[in-house]
């Protein structure tokens, strides 16, 4: 319903991606924790470049979860789902 409120069309499809209660939402966020406790996330960095000079500025932690049934997946698809939970996700690596 937001959505179709936000959009221009008033309308939109549903989307079980969009739903934070449907049963793989739920049960994927519920798998967040031990997954961070299992070593199943892992942190990228990847490299910040100013274009003036070319030189590195800085780096960009970017976290990824291979998920032992499901593959690979992006953080779009567990991070907004974890911090309404309150499950905070943490790297155990520092830069």
């Amino acid at each position: 319903m937001y959505a179709a409120k936000g959009g221009r069309g008033g309308f939109e499809l549903y989307q079980e991606s969009m739903d934070q209660h449907s049963p793989s939402q739920l049960t994927l966020v519920s798998q967040v924790r031990p997954a961070l406790e299992s070593g199943e996330m892992a942190v990228h960095y990847q490299p910040k470049v100013r274009l003036s000079d070319g030189r590195v500025s800085g780096a960009e932690a970017l976290i990824r979860w291979h998920h032992p049934q499901r593959g690979l997946i992006m953080p779009d698809d567990f991070i907004p789902w974890s911090k309404r939970r309150s499950c905070c996700v943490r790297s155990r690596t520092s830069c």
